[in-house]
């Protein structure tokens, strides 16, 4: 399947579980193996549920600073 796809097996792999890192290229190619490309269609039709969260405007959650390890092997805050 991969070879046919043209991605490596680990791509592929990553892609059936669903991994978020997986590339969109990935699966519209796996989908065209498959016989599926018009389902790729669907992918990109309105989503009323999506359209609803937009409008709400969610805050978006603030990363914390990344912890760096000291030399001595103490954790401390990154700089």
């Amino acid at each position: 399947m991969a070879v046919r796809a043209g991605i490596t097996r680990v791509s592929l792999a990553r892609g059936e579980k669903g991994d978020p890192g997986s590339s969109l290229g990935a699966y519209a190619s796996v989908l065209r193996v498959l016989g599926l490309q018009d389902s790729f269609e669907g992918v990109a039709s309105d989503d009323q549920l999506g359209r609803k969260l937009q409008d709400l405007q969610l805050p978006v959650r603030k990363i914390s600073p990344r912890r760096s390890v000291q030399r001595n092997g103490q954790e401390g805050a990154a700089s």
